[in-house]
């Protein structure tokens, strides 16, 4: 059998917007985290006789709640930062799909691999049958694009792929040549026929 690699990956539409909030986020991070650090500093240097006057869980509260907050709120932008300027990459290799999602153009996170036979159905997202099947119980409906509307080439695709944790029902924005590749690798009739 020969090999088949194609990959494609999609293109944020609002770039300029997403890689603004990225850069807001990731200094609003830091700045958290450097308010942590200097909170820590001040703690250290307090006058300690509020502790003689019998009443210590005021200062205790008083000391532990604001680092703890500071260090949470930078978590927060933290993961915050890999939800903007996400663009996801759809990668075939020999009958496995794999998908990756880049954030910001740098970092690069493997967000899922299947098997073409365990592909059911592929389809146009929005058609009569993708509405049944996200109708149906059990079925977990995951969005892999970044983008609200397709542009170009690219269109709307979902997958209806039955993994060890249930059906899902995955939504990619890809051109219709990579779904073309899938579907003949995969040998059999799992492109949607208008049913």
């Amino acid at each position: 059998m020969r090999e088949v690699f194609y990959e494609e990956a999609t293109v944020l539409l609002n770039e300029k917007g997403e890689v603004s909030k990225y850069n807001i986020l990731k200094i609003v991070s830091t700045l958290f985290f450097v308010l942590a650090f200097l909170w820590t500093v001040f703690i250290l240097y307090w006058k300690t006789d509020i502790f003689s006057k019998g009443n210590i869980i005021f200062p205790i509260l008083a000391m532990v709640v604001p680092f703890v907050s500071f260090i949470l709120a930078g978590v927060f932008c933290l993961k915050a930062m890999n939800k903007v300027a996400v663009v996801y990459d759809y990668t075939f290799i020999s009958g496995q799909i794999r998908i990756g999602k880049v954030v910001n153009n740098k970092k690069r996170f493997n967000v899922l691999d299947f098997e073409t036979s365990q592909i059911e159905r592929v389809g146009p997202f929005g058609s009569k049958v993708y509405d049944r099947y996200a109708l149906t119980p059990g079925v977990k409906k995951i969005f892999l694009t970044s983008n609200k509307i397709s542009h170009d080439d690219y269109e709307f695709y979902y997958f209806l792929v039955d993994t060890n944790k249930g059906k899902r029902l995955y939504v990619i924005e890809c051109t219709k040549k990579f779904i073309l590749t899938v579907v003949t690798f995969a040998n059999k009739r799992i492109f949607e026929q208008g049913e």
